[in-house]
């Protein structure tokens, strides 16, 4: 079942790294959040140290309550890096990883970091199967297999159909440990990984439950759909929200690619990731290129 459509989002994805040369006012951006009363706010700040302002929004979204993940290399967490979170510190911390040699590495994890976001690439899609056995057998609590960020031309990435089916027939006989909780984006990863259980969130949710922020201040759907919606150092982050634009982008994604509309398979993809279909196809009909 699709989740329901909102006025307004309840969760944001923050990319705060690397800081522009000119950053946007982030106690501002941070205050338009609160203002909306996001439930859930995913901040990225993957460089290898902290940024200040990081600390000044955590303080801030935790003291209204809002729950935090704060995702981070692993370098970045010394300890001074470790004292100044414990001030404020974030409901889930997460150290992204690109390869499964330096999960391995990282094992045990610091008592403060709940688990890892491993973003799937060319380079390590093969070792999902890997990387979920390795999480599941050392006890980590959490996996993220996130959305890639299309935010600046970059190419987007899905894994082949013969990609999922290895994922797939590789994890066919294995359970995770129930104390393991994963996240994964991708409607079609998410069926080679859980196949009896139907995707969680129905169709896509950009430009409904959530809305994604880049470095400088710009509003989008997702971060895999680089339409912007609007520039948060012009306009408030509930305007953009509620703007006529935003719902008209919103109008385009609930209607399925024409080119998905006799699939048998509609109801279990809701047409895939738009912002992929789009952005490769130029074409809001165009069907979602990991599907092929």
């Amino acid at each position: 079942m699709s989740l329901p459509e909102l006025s307004t989002p309840i969760r944001v994805y923050w990319d705060m790294t690397p800081l522009p040369g000119n950053p946007p006012d982030h106690e501002q951006i941070t205050e338009g959040i609160i203002e909306l009363k996001i439930l859930n706010l995913d901040i990225t700040a993957t460089g290898s140290t902290l940024p200040a302002v990081c600390y000044t929004v955590l303080q801030k979204c935790t003291a209204a309550r809002m729950g935090v993940t704060l995702t981070i290399s692993p370098a970045a967490l010394t300890e001074t890096a470790s004292a100044s979170l414990a001030q404020a510190p974030p409901k889930e911390l997460l150290f992204e990883v690109t390869d499964i040699d330096t999960l391995h590495a990282l094992i045990p994890l610091p008592g403060s970091v709940a688990g890892v976001s491993f973003p799937p690439s060319e380079q390590n899609w093969s070792t999902i199967p890997d990387v979920i056995r390795f999480c599941s057998q050392n006890s980590l609590k959490r996996l993220v297999f996130p959305m890639q960020r299309l935010y600046k031309g970059e190419v987007p990435f899905h894994i082949p159909a013969g990609g999922l089916k290895d994922i797939s027939d590789d994890l066919s006989a294995f359970q995770p440990d129930p104390g393991l909780r994963i996240t994964v984006h991708d409607p079609f990863v998410w069926r080679a990984i859980f196949p009896l259980t139907p995707f969680p969130e129905g169709r896509c949710q950009a430009a409904n439950t959530m809305l994604s922020i880049d470095q400088e201040g710009i509003v989008y759907p997702c971060p895999v759909m680089p339409v912007p919606l609007g520039d948060l150092n012009e306009s408030s982050l509930k305007q953009i929200a509620k703007g006529e634009f935003k719902k008209a982008i919103r109008s385009k994604i609930l209607s399925l690619p024409g080119e998905c509309v006799a699939c048998a398979e509609v109801e279990s993809c809701k047409g895939g990731c738009r912002g992929r279909g789009e952005r490769v196809f130029g074409s809001w009909e165009a069907l979602d290129p990991g599907c092929r």
